[in-house]
């Protein structure tokens, strides 16, 4: 076999070609519909903000034969390229030199391997170093299997859903088989079919629109006992690409083959796909196969050699494979011998079937089927004018006199037939449309096909296609840029003469609450329609103007547009951002009055200013910002009664976050914080397996907490005590940690003390570096009392979760009922072993009760020295707030001990509801009943001796 890659076309130098496709007009090309919308004609314009972009794509097929754990191989020979056969090699195998010949001495031999075999250990060869790319070389791993359960089981064949579990097994053994990262994007099993596709971290976000879809032709033409299940998917918002995973009908005789090819038909004709969204519109209709720009059809094809014995053709195949044509007496006797035994290479099973080409991936681009429907108009053209000429004559004639060669009469030959002047030049010497110039030349190049005929788990062997592919992939900072012009463009093509308005957005900065280092705008050109927020981290205010003023000769009433899409009536800005007029909505009963927004009308020459705010306080939308499921952009639009419309592109550039996140997910932050994800710190930090026991976050601000508590006491006590003033700590309960007990009045001041926290959380900087160096420090401990608080609130699954909450508070119920008291300490011993089911909540847990005893400790001691404070106050007057009536009965009668009972309680209030999740019940008297269980299990931990004295 030639060592050389086939071109991409060249079909008929690599195993199979792909099955025809009667889709209508397959060589008219691509179809550009009119510009009817802004996305449409972004997307006309998508060559100026695409970039060309390589990936590898590894297709491997297997009929599993419905085996148990045969998935244990998986990993070796689809990840790791391990299990072939050097003798049967197929295309593009990778030849080392003296390298593979080192590893087929040092490999296992077949004899070893098959004594071996069960069906609990992997059947791949030992000492295989694997002979392809692999690994994190792939960008997409697509994955088709046959007959994972047993198809010719009826009760199988006729199951109306399929069985998850099977597919689960596969999908555990792909995610142990590959590197860290690579994400399942597409799923669909059908009976015995499924298939699997994984893209690698850096291919994954590129991945849209996937759509999957299922045809059974099995019994009765529909059963899933055989047919295909296909996904279609979008790489880098351009290419369209489309993978099928089938198992035809088996059988060699004529009417199998019939069936076989029907069976293709059926999956052609009956495989639909739900509509490509493109640029944020969804397409008019669905798509079928032969709309894709490049597809895969692989499987148990079971397309057969026909005309030769299955021993002759094992002969003359090991012939081949061993460069020996004119063997000698003893050779051939090797060689029959190698026919007898064939194991590792041809089916040793009771069937003996002979080698075929049942296991194959198919691959077609757009370039393959224009060139095809070209071929095929040709031939069809040919095949009318054959008939024409028979229906002439002139075959006829020919026939009857074989010995004339040629016969011409000037006077009647070519008196009915067109001069050649006659003929339209458009007809002459034209280049095939099909070819040349097409913009999917080259998009795919095959770099490998093999079988690995060392896999012995099952009956047929699997096959693995490797391809390079190179497609566009959008770049957002240049369609943003061609989403302005083409805003323009749109402009200009309306009306001038109605009612416009000209926009003028504000390129001064006033953040408040800027931080330094953070980039504020791109510094586009002045005029530019577009506003830039720059960087935007959580709960960051910034805002932005711009000025709507009326150019035009009429009144302009204008109003912004109901967002698409959007679950609230009357938002016309997605729900990171707000926007506001600085002049009352029009009152007016004239003109066309819109549902949706409210209407302002501008008098020719006046200008209105409206005023953008951007903020990201929504915990939600952190998450879906943090794991990219939604970017900080969108476009206004602003419609013109009677006029046209204008769009206003909005953006800003996210900064990850540890808010929002699961606790999990915080364990594994590197070093750097969130910002750092990404970097090379955090793939050498992920490489090394490194995971913290509490997340850092939590323990920085428990730490500085401890600290400062203790310092800011200490200070109070040796200065304000002595001018009879007293401390926030025993004018408020629940002081540091709520935020109306603060001595820090100053909103402003205070809330960008807790934006430079977060941000220290985040870059993994000091805590207190962006501060000003005269911040005191009861200051700087309100705001870290209060991120920390806002922290845990964040957390997607709590430190108490929902689970070990309900477990937790069955407990409680069970005591209840049976009236059971448990010590302190043995209540504290009960709640740590329901949460040592979850290490790192149960170490999150701990470090958190024990900074609010030792803050509870300090601000309401159980001894004060005497020449302090007498503890000469009432249980009722131990304390000014109010809150404290609820459990007054309950107070200890010493007021020292009091106070810390509330404060106690006061604390286990805040961090109850910060900590634990889980759904409360509607009802108000059963709610408070559940609340009160939450504030016990954080209370029990808090409790010092004074629960001994009450």
């Amino acid at each position: 076999m030639s060592s050389s890659t086939p071109r991409i076309g060249d079909n008929h130098q690599v195993p199979g070609a792909f099955p025809d496709s009667n889709s209508s007009s397959p060589a008219a090309g691509f179809n550009i519909s009119s510009q009817r919308s802004l996305s449409q004609a972004i997307h006309a314009r998508r060559a100026e903000y695409v970039r060309p972009r390589k990936t590898r794509v590894k297709v491997g097929t297997w009929n599993v034969a419905a085996k148990s754990g045969v998935e244990k191989d998986v990993g070796g020979w689809f990840v790791e390229s391990k299990g072939v056969d050097e003798t049967f090699t197929g295309l593009g195998i990778r030849d080392d030199g003296d390298g593979s010949a080192s590893q087929e001495h040092d490999r296992e031999s077949v004899a070893h391997q098959e004594a071996r075999a069960t069906k609990k250990a992997s059947t791949i060869p030992r000492r295989d170093h694997g002979v392809m790319p692999g690994g994190e070389e792939i960008g997409l791993y697509v994955l088709g299997l046959q007959e994972v359960v047993d198809v010719t089981s009826p009760a199988e064949a006729l199951r109306p859903y399929g069985d998850s579990s099977t597919a689960l097994r596969w999908k555990l053994a792909m995610a142990q088989a590959l590197p860290a990262g690579y994400r399942l994007v597409a799923e669909q099993q059908l009976v015995g079919l499924l298939l699997l596709i994984y893209a690698s971290p850096s291919i994954a976000p590129t991945v849209t629109s996937v759509s999957n879809s299922s045809v059974g032709t099995g019994l009765m033409g529909y059963m899933g006992n055989k047919g295909a299940v296909s996904t279609r998917l979008v790489m880098g918002e351009t290419t369209r690409l489309v993978f099928i995973n089938s198992h035809l009908a088996a059988g060699a005789d004529r009417t199998s083959l019939e069936r076989r090819n029907w069976d293709a038909a059926q999956v052609l004709a009956r495989t639909t796909f739900e509509p490509v969204n493109i640029d944020g519109v969804e397409e008019d209709s669905g798509e079928i196969i032969g709309d894709e720009d490049v597809a895969w059809w692989f499987g148990d094809l079971n397309y057969r050699l026909e005309g030769l014995p299955g021993a002759d053709v094992r002969r003359l195949l090991l012939l081949h494979t061993s460069n020996e044509y004119d063997i000698g007496q003893a050779s051939e006797r090797g060689i029959e011998k190698d026919v007898a035994d064939g194991v590792g290479i041809f089916d040793s099973s009771e069937k003996r079937r002979g080698p075929s080409w049942c296991d194959r991936v198919l691959y077609r681009t757009r370039t393959d089927l224009l060139e095809h429907a070209g071929k095929a108009k040709e031939a069809n053209e040919t095949r009318k004018r054959d008939e024409e000429m028979e229906a002439r004559g002139i075959a006829k004639a020919a026939a009857e006199d074989d010995a004339v060669l040629f016969d011409y009469d000037p006077e009647t030959d070519g008196a009915d037939d067109a001069r050649d002047d006659d003929i339209p030049r458009s007809d002459i010497d034209q280049p095939d449309s099909s070819t040349g110039n097409n913009p999917l030349d080259g998009i795919l190049q095959l770099d490998a096909y093999t079988s690995h005929q060392r896999v012995l788990s099952s009956d047929h062997k699997p096959v693995t296609a490797l391809f390079t592919l190179s497609y566009d992939a959008v770049e957002p900072g240049l369609r943003s840029k061609v989403h302005q012009d083409a805003a323009r463009e749109l402009d200009k093509a309306e009306n001038e003469s109605r009612p416009g308005i000209t926009i003028v957005v504000d390129r001064s900065h006033d953040d408040s609450t800027t931080i330094p280092g953070q980039r504020q705008a791109s510094g586009g050109a002045e005029g530019s329609d577009s506003v830039d927020f720059g960087d935007v981290c959580y709960m960051q205010h910034k805002t932005r103007g711009i000025t709507l003023a009326n150019t035009s000769q009429v009144p302009a009433t204008v109003s912004f547009l109901e967002q698409p899409g959007s679950h609230v009536h009357h938002k016309v800005t997605p729900r990171w951002l707000d926007l506001r007029f600085d002049k009352p909505p029009y009152q007016g009963t004239e003109g066309p009055p819109q549902k949706d927004t409210e209407h302002f009308t501008i008098e020719p020459g006046e200008a209105v200013n409206v005023v953008l705010d951007l903020r990201v306080d929504d915990v939600g939308l952190v998450r879906d910002l943090n794991h990219g499921r939604e970017q900080l952009e969108t476009v206004l639009v602003l419609r013109v009664t009677e006029g046209r419309d204008y769009f206003l592109p909005v953006y800003a550039t996210w900064l990850d976050t540890c808010f929002g996140r699961s606790l999990d997910e915080l364990l594994v932050l590197p070093t750097g914080g969130a910002r750092a994800l990404g970097t090379e710190s955090h793939t050498r930090s992920r490489q090394e397996g490194k995971k913290w026991t509490a997340p850092k976050e939590i323990v920085r601000l428990t730490e500085t907490i401890e600290e400062l508590i203790e310092r800011v006491v200490a200070e109070w006590e040796m200065t304000d005590s002595r001018r009879d003033s007293r401390a926030p700590w025993e004018n408020y309960v629940g002081w540091p940690f709520k935020q109306k007990s603060w001595t820090n009045k100053d909103g402003r001041s205070s809330e960008v003390h807790r934006l430079y926290v977060r941000e220290a959380l985040d870059t993994g900087v000091p805590l207190f570096s962006l501060f000003p160096d005269e911040t005191n420090a009861i200051e700087r401990l309100e705001v870290v009392a209060d991120v920390l608080v806002s922290l845990l609130k964040s957390l997607e699954d709590g430190i108490v979760t929902e689970a070990l909450w309900t477990q937790l508070e069955q407990g409680v119920l069970v005591r209840e009922r049976s009236k059971k008291q448990l010590t302190t300490e043995e209540e504290r011993e009960w709640v740590l072993d329901v949460l040592s089911a979850a290490p790192n909540h149960n170490i999150s847990f701990v470090f958190l009760t024990s900074m609010l005893a030792r803050a509870a400790s300090e601000v309401a001691p159980l001894h004060r020295p005497t020449d302090v404070a007498p503890a000469s106050r009432s249980p009722a007057a131990a304390l000014a707030s109010p809150k404290a009536r609820s459990r007054r009965r309950a107070l200890s009668h010493d007021p020292v001990v009091a106070r810390r009972q509330v404060i106690d309680e006061g604390y286990a209030k805040i961090f109850s509801r910060a900590m634990i999740r889980g759904a409360l019940p509607a009802r108000e008297k059963e709610r408070k009943v559940a609340e009160s269980r939450r504030r016990e299990i954080i209370e029990v931990f808090l409790r010092g001796k004074w629960n001994e004295q009450t």
